[in-house]
């Protein structure tokens, strides 16, 4: 039976035993037994299949079941349904002892319409702090990671023991920013060969020579893709703010 739009396959598998057998699917039905002599042998058990598996769908009182064919399968007989609760399809399968008439399990599978109706599980971020690198005086972390990655909040070229801004040419401040940015990276266990993208923000376009230098030193053969800004001005008066994204080990 081929899958329709809205609709699901229900098997009602029931199982042909002899009397007080309680194994589903291993005493076979007689050899060449009809189509009719096999529903007679599953007639005590075929409500309560049905009953068993409306019981475990959400809004059964909606649900349309349509009974198509019985067949002997594996020592098993397979009753066929289609089922459709408000064009959503569901999967559910039943064993029931055809001697008896006792149900023996019930499984419901959810189909792709159901799981796409569930709501999503909540990502839990992971926020990073380390005291190797200046503390967030805001309403922002260090750094995140989040999806496989980490997002490194921008790095001014402050000394984390003291709050205050290095003195010196572009250089040290290159220097201090990195520093910053690899105690956040080794505080996720991370460094700089895991970075993949930067973020460079400038006030003074000819300050970019004597910072590329200091930046191709620190991260040696690694490539990052990177972006360079000049703008009008950076918080605390600095001359110089690196951001970063670094992938996370799996």
């Amino acid at each position: 039976m081929r899958w329709k739009q809205g609709f699901g396959l229900i098997l009602f598998v029931l199982a042909a035993t002899a009397a007080g057998a309680a194994t589903p699917c291993t005493i076979h039905p007689k050899k060449g037994a009809t189509k009719e002599e096999l529903a007679a042998m599953a007639k005590v058990s075929q409500d309560d299949a049905r009953k068993a598996a409306l019981a475990s769908l959400k809004d059964a009182s909606k649900a349309t079941v349509k009974e198509a064919e019985l067949e002997a399968e594996k020592g098993c007989l397979v009753f066929s349904f289609d089922i459709a609760i408000e064009g959503k399809s569901a999967v559910q399968e039943v064993q029931v002892d055809a001697g008896t008439g006792k149900v023996l399990s019930s499984k419901h599978e959810s189909s792709e319409a159901e799981a796409a109706d569930k709501p999503k599980d909540k990502p839990t971020m992971k926020y990073i702090a380390t005291e190797g690198a200046p503390k967030a005086v805001g309403p922002y972390s260090q750094a995140v990671v989040e999806g496989g990655f980490l997002f490194a909040s921008g790095q001014l070229p402050l000394d984390p023991k003291t709050g205050e801004m290095v003195a010196g040419p572009i250089e040290q401040s290159a220097e201090r920013i990195f520093d910053n940015l690899e105690a956040v990276l080794k505080e996720a266990g991370l460094t700089l060969a895991d970075v993949v993208k930067t973020t460079v923000f400038l006030t003074k376009t000819e300050d970019f020579p004597a910072m590329n230098a200091v930046y191709g030193r620190r991260f040696g053969d690694h490539r990052p893709a990177r972006s360079t800004v000049t703008v009008a001005g950076l918080p605390r008066n600095a001359p110089l703010e690196i951001d970063l994204v670094a992938r996370v080990k799996p």
